[in-house]
């Protein structure tokens, strides 16, 4: 409890007290007590109390401030500190001497508390200075104090500034505070003008407005010598120091911007009047005086003059800001205009390589055929997709791809004719339209040509990369088609084209439609396939000299209702439609089975299982090789991975990196259909290969021919020296077989040594065949 008590009372301590001190001397007002001398002792400790303790609090605040805010409190510190020794020097000439002196050293102190204050609260309320619109707001201020001078002068201002029995120092003294407070007032109004109004801004200013307030009534009163110690105008002195003190106090405990809120929209127009209230009010005291003249006309009449002055220099900062709103105006309005413009471009445009998009490339379609079906002319769609952009997309990241593809487009562009429009409506996907086909072919060789410019590589991060195109065709020669049967005829093309191979086009025709429905048929039929345990593996044997010492497993299909399906019938559509992952993964999993069940019983085999290429760049790949071997506790040296050259080189570098890691499980990894494709001896020397598998076309030639031969010597050769095994696929004779180890083929696989068989039948193979 007492750590409570403790705690609240050094937050809020100080601010009792002066609270505490400032109702002490209201106390006195309110029941006055003692003698005229008693009270005036009263009055002016009282007052000097709540000064005093102003001091301090502020001087508390000051210390434990925020670093953003201690400018301005330090400010208001000084200032309460200038008018703590002002005072306590007017109150011991007032309580100790006989006469107080009218002009005194207090005076200095006095004027640097006002200065003080007005730099504190320019600072406080964060007004921008170097602004137009705070520069009329300053011009509209000094409109609304030149009336309050205006005013002043004529009440009681002038007999203070005419009085010629009194000395001129003593009434330059007295009327520099009116003009100290008149000033004050001017900052006063611009603070409140602002963009919002916070606590301590308006504690700031209702504290200067009771200062302003009791130093004009101290000059009337002097002026009449009706002034004494210990009046209500003391007590606007006290509760103004108070007011300054919780200014500071509260901007301590404010919280940022959340403590800004909006001037009030009666006070924003209530300000806004002002200036021509004031402009009203002085003419109508100038008019009065020229009627009743009184020593204060003349200054009256040159104040108005000047008033007039500063409303000319307003309504020409109001030109001045008028044209440049309208500058301003014009250029928002040009900049919005360019602005439409550039969304009506982007709408219509690609970001990436400026090509149309498919809104674009739609409404372009639609008029090319409202205008063929006018001339009679052909027209024809294609469909174009960039073979192998993923690969090099995942490899050096988007950035390069973004690249790729701006050169791809370049490349496109400059290849069609004019007239023709290239669109990019997809990611590593384009559509173009031909305008004037007086024949299918034409089209056909557009493509050719467009395949002909993926022929050179594409230079990314200072790498040279292939890339391909696969092109489907559509082609209009009779009216009555829409856009959209154009668009998915050129679609099914371009399917074929990558159905084909890649890297070629296709003409869509009739009869694709039929090959499309077939495809479907195969893919449901592959899922009702994988749901029903309608595949089987097969294995054909491979023999090292006399040693049988792997086999193959095979993939096949025993439909339900379409039969015995060989794998080329249905590999490219599952690998097409993504059941090859499903597939791929089964054919992982019997393999790996089957290998433990043959280590189980005593006669472990190594069994090789082909992986395509969507199955190897999928990242569940080496999980699920890892999870296989560990399901089954077989060691990797029992599983061979067979991957094809195409797949292979389309990203080398990834490739390389999961064949190094299938390595380190102890996995082998051969290349299949070596020679089939690119055939590149010098990349083997980058990868972890451990068998190379001839495509069954070079063990053909080499009974045909003796460049044949020398072809698979050589590579055997190399081979050998990189302590890579040569298997030689496809040998159906003794002859064969002799003629390929003697070329250093040291492992045979055909049909001379058996075709494919289910797991029951290679059993019995194997126990007819028991030398092997």
């Amino acid at each position: 409890m007492s750590s409570l008590v403790f705690t609240f009372m050094r937050r809020f301590g100080g601010l009792i007290a002066l609270l505490g001190a400032a109702l002490v001397q209201l106390a006195g007002l309110i029941w006055p007590w003692g003698t005229p001398a008693q009270a005036v002792w009263y009055a002016d400790l009282t007052y000097l109390s709540v000064i005093y303790l102003s001091t301090a609090l502020s001087m508390t605040v000051w210390r434990s401030a925020p670093n953003d805010r201690k400018g301005a409190l330090w400010l208001l510190m000084m200032g309460l500190v200038a008018l703590s020794v002002g005072e306590s020097i007017w109150v011991y000439f007032e309580l100790f001497t006989t006469t107080p002196p009218n002009v005194s050293p207090a005076d200095l102190s006095y004027y640097a508390f006002y200065s003080l204050l007005g730099l504190a609260l320019l600072r406080q309320s964060q007004i921008a200075l170097h602004s137009l619109k705070t520069l009329g707001l300053l011009l509209d201020s000094a409109i609304i104090v030149g009336m309050v001078g205006l005013y002043a002068w004529w009440l009681f201002l002038a007999e203070v500034a005419l009085d010629s029995g009194s000395a001129l120092m003593n009434r330059a003294v007295t009327l520099s505070y009116p003009a100290l407070d008149l000033g004050l007032l001017a900052l006063v109004l611009l603070a409140l003008q602002g963009k919002g109004l916070r606590l301590p801004t308006v504690l700031f200013s209702c504290g200067l407005l009771m200062y302003i307030a009791a130093d004009l009534r101290y000059v009337f009163l002097s002026s009449q010598e009706a002034y004494v110690s210990g009046s209500w105008i003391d007590c606007l002195w006290s509760w103004g120091t108070v007011s300054l003190a919780l200014a500071g106090w509260s901007d301590q405990h404010a919280k940022g911007s959340s403590t800004v809120v909006p001037t009030p929209r009666t006070v924003q127009r209530g300000l806004s009047v002002l200036p021509y209230v004031a402009v009203l009010m002085s003419c109508v005291l100038l008019i009065f005086l020229q009627q009743h003249p009184t020593p204060a006309t003349p200054g009256v009449l040159w104040g108005t003059v000047g008033l007039f002055g500063i409303v000319m220099l307003r309504q020409a900062l109001t030109f001045t800001e008028n044209a440049r709103l309208t500058r301003t105006l014009l250029l928002f309005t040009e900049q919005l205009e360019q602005g439409r413009t550039l969304l009506t471009h982007q709408a219509f445009h690609d970001g990436l390589t400026g090509l149309p998009n498919r809104a674009l490339f739609f409404d372009r379609l639609g008029q090319t055929l409202a205008l063929s079906e006018r001339q009679g002319h052909a027209i024809g769609v294609m469909f174009i997709d960039l073979d192998g952009f993923k690969q090099i997309n995942d490899r050096f990241g988007h950035a390069a791809g973004d690249r790729l593809l701006i050169q791809a487009a370049e490349r496109m562009r400059t290849t069609l004719r004019e007239g023709d429009t290239l669109a990019r409506v997809g990611g590593d996907e384009f559509n173009v339209i031909l305008t004037n086909l007086f024949a299918s072919e034409q089209a056909e060789q557009v493509a050719h040509r467009l395949n002909l410019a993926f022929a050179a590589p594409f230079f990314i991060a200072e790498e040279a990369v292939h890339v391909t195109a696969s092109i489907g065709i559509s082609t209009l020669t009779h009216v009555g088609e829409n856009a959209d049967v154009l668009q998915r005829q050129a679609d099914l093309a371009l399917y074929q084209a990558k159905f084909k191979g890649r890297n070629t086009f296709h003409t869509f025709t009739e009869d694709l439609l039929l090959s499309v429905h077939a495809r479907e048929h195969t893919k449901q039929a592959l899922q009702f396939a994988l749901e029903h345990d309608e595949f089987e593996l097969y294995y054909q044997p491979q023999l090292q000299g006399d040693q049988l010492v792997g086999v193959e497993a095979l993939l096949r299909w025993h439909s339900a209702s379409l039969g015995l399906v060989r794998p080329d019938e249905f590999i490219a559509v599952a690998e097409d439609t993504g059941f090859i992952l499903p597939i791929g993964h089964w054919v992982l999993k019997q393999a790996c089975r089957q290998a433990a069940l043959w280590r189980d019983a005593g006669r472990p085999l190594r069994i090789a299982v082909n992986i395509s290429p969507r199955q190897f760049a999928h990242p569940d790949f080496l999980p699920q090789v890892l999870n296989c071997l560990k399901t089954n506790q077989l060691p990797g040296s029992l599983l061979e991975i067979e991957l094809t050259e195409r797949l292979v080189i389309q990203d080398l570098p990834s490739a390389a990196v999961k064949m190094e890691q299938l390595r380190h499980l102890g996995v082998q990894v051969s290349l299949d259909d070596f020679g089939a494709g690119h055939s590149s001896i010098s990349y083997l020397m980058t990868l972890p290969v451990s068998a190379l598998k001839l495509d069954r076309n070079f063990v053909r030639n080499a009974e045909r021919s003796v460049s044949g031969q020398q072809m698979i010597q050589a590579i055997a050769s190399i081979a050998q020296a990189m302590n890579v095994h040569v298997v030689a696929e496809g040998v159906e004779t003794q002859a064969q077989w002799a003629l390929v180890s003697s070329l250093g083929c040291e492992v045979v696989q055909g049909f001379l040594l058996s075709e494919p068989l289910p797991v029951e039948q290679f059993e019995r193979w194997r126990l007819q065949n028991a030398q092997w």
